[in-house]
């Protein structure tokens, strides 16, 4: 009788911290970035995030930053035209897994762009560009995660087309399509 109430303790405690995850960070000291952009500036990969509402007008710095909100993983288009690069990024991410597997990936020219345009909109960068390309869906292709991109680079049996999008008079307007080896463009007919 003893050794099955200690057994069963053991079950419940350990199930409680693969339930309850590894961090001790409690909830409050987080941060939840709802977009990731990624670029390639001076010989190496740059991360940018734009966070939750809540988290952007409180304070960040001491907060640790938890990506399981992540909404949508922008990477400019300078990144895919460094093949090298770009791999060295997904290896990153297969690696760590610091973002999620179902994060929607989509292609910008410039990241700055973007990022002006947040301070016209009413909600997060990463909610506003996932309601944005899933609106779009249904009239193309299914949208591509970084798991896509993940599996096909441990695959390597086709080229995928990502979303490419544009930022005009502060909104955004899918012009079309860039394959992942980053040479190709070609325009869409998505209205």
């Amino acid at each position: 009788m003893w050794k099955s109430k200690k057994v069963i303790g053991l079950v419940i405690a350990i199930t409680g911290l693969i339930l309850g995850g590894c961090s001790n960070t409690e909830l409050e000291e987080r941060c939840f970035p709802m977009m990731t952009a990624v670029g390639y500036e001076n010989g190496k990969i740059t991360y940018r995030d734009a966070f939750s509402k809540e988290d952007a007008t409180g304070q960040l710095g001491a907060k640790e930053k938890d990506y399981t909100h992540l909404k949508v993983l922008v990477l400019e288009e300078d990144l895919l035209e460094q093949k090298t690069q770009y791999e060295k990024m997904l290896d990153e991410q297969a690696e760590t897994e610091q973002f999620p597997r179902n994060t929607y990936v989509c292609v910008v020219d410039d990241i700055e762009d973007l990022f002006e345009m947040e301070k016209n909109i009413s909600q997060d960068l990463g909610t506003y560009l996932e309601e944005y390309l899933k609106k779009h869906e249904e009239k193309k292709d299914r949208l591509l995660t970084l798991g896509d991109l993940l599996d096909e680079k441990e695959n390597q049996t086709m080229v995928l087309y990502l979303p490419y999008l544009d930022v005009e008079e502060n909104f955004v307007e899918w012009k079309g399509y860039v394959n992942t080896s980053g040479k190709s463009w070609q325009e869409s007919e998505i209205e």
